[in-house]
């Protein structure tokens, strides 16, 4: 369901997925639900990220008795059509964004995909209320 709405679950989702006997759902939250940003402000997405990853863990709790598992990903700096367009040429932003990460460099889109595709697979099926951060290692620091 991604990072819409947790009503959007509970209202549409959850009582198809507890029909059916199970399902997965997958949010999208950040790391910076995880850890805090160095370029404030950052209050409102760093307590909304949070706030998923929280949800994450609750959506969890109250599947299990229904087959549901929940899962959240973290994802650090992701290079997509719109981070390139926004950082443009300044190479100093992107240094800026990549020096917070060990392997210093942005996640490609296809890194964050694998990991969901994983997670949703019946491969995952032990794997429920756990948050997986695709940050580059941004959160060892």
């Amino acid at each position: 369901m991604g990072t819409l709405d947790g009503k959007v679950v509970l209202i549409f989702a959850w009582p198809h997925l507890v029909r059916r006997g199970g399902g997965v759902i997958i949010n999208v939250a950040s790391m910076a639900g995880m850890i805090a940003g160095g370029v404030p402000p950052m209050v409102g997405h760093t307590a909304a990220n949070a706030g998923v990853i929280g949800m994450t863990r609750q959506f969890a709790l109250e599947g299990a008795p229904h087959g549901i598992r929940a899962v959240a990903i973290s994802p650090g700096p992701v290079l997509t059509p719109a981070s390139d367009r926004d950082l443009g040429d300044d190479q100093a932003a992107r240094d800026a964004i990549t020096a917070k990460t060990l392997l210093k460099r942005f996640a490609r889109p296809e890194e964050v995909v694998e990991l969901a595709a994983f997670l949703a697979s019946d491969r995952a099926s032990y794997i429920t209320g756990a948050n997986y951060a695709v940050d580059g290692g941004a959160s060892a620091w």
